[in-house]
């Protein structure tokens, strides 16, 4: 390979390297501006919310209830069981 083909192929380089990054900019900018107008539609087209727990007055003070659990832990006597194999 002579010294003008390894220009030629080090300026291809850079312009297909300068488009793709081109391309990808305009897309990213297009792609948010898509996003916000549709962030916008939603938020419009959503029902408000309601406020959560915490931000009612004495919802802090107010204890929180734990959940109940059904699972027993085994006696210190129990034994293992067999699990089937599928």
């Amino acid at each position: 390979m002579d010294k003008a083909e390894l220009i030629l192929y080090g300026v291809a380089t850079y312009l297909a390297i300068k488009s793709l990054v081109t391309l990808m900019s305009e897309h990213r900018q297009s792609y948010k501006k898509k996003l916000a107008e549709e962030l916008k539609a939603s938020a419009a087209a959503a029902p408000p919310t309601p406020a959560p727990v915490q931000s009612r007055p004495g919802a802090a003070s107010q204890p929180i209830a734990a959940a109940k659990t059904t699972a027993k832990t085994p006696t210190p006597e129990a034994k293992p069981q067999a699990v089937a194999k599928t």
